[in-house]
């Protein structure tokens, strides 16, 4: 595993790791720290993508602290070793919703 590590400055995270000779697929696990459950885990072929060994995570991730990890699955079906894991942690900047326009400032 390569990416991502440390603050991220966007939700949906590109993870990316070093390509694994004859893999047919691979499985992306991104899990909270905060509450331990897993909250995204994809598994997708390599054949015809054009970077097999990066994913762009899809679901919009709250600002908090992951941890992600990667298993290469073999022509054979059967699941390599996970990664190391590496750790991240979403700080997206806040979004402004109000005031609402017509707000009056009383002197």
């Amino acid at each position: 595993m390569t990416d991502p590590t440390g603050d991220i400055p966007t939700s949906t995270p590109i993870v990316r790791w070093n390509h694994v000779p004859e893999t047919k697929a691979y499985r992306v696990t991104v899990r909270s720290l905060s509450t331990g459950s897993i909250v995204e885990q994809t598994e997708f072929d390599t054949l015809g993508r054009p970077i097999p060994n990066e994913y762009q995570v899809a679901v919009n991730l709250p600002i908090g602290r992951y941890q992600v990890s990667v298993i290469a699955i073999d022509q054979a079906g059967l699941a390599g070793t996970p990664s190391d894991p590496l750790n991240f942690q979403v700080r997206t900047a806040p979004v402004v919703t109000g005031p609402a326009a017509n707000v009056s400032n009383p002197r």
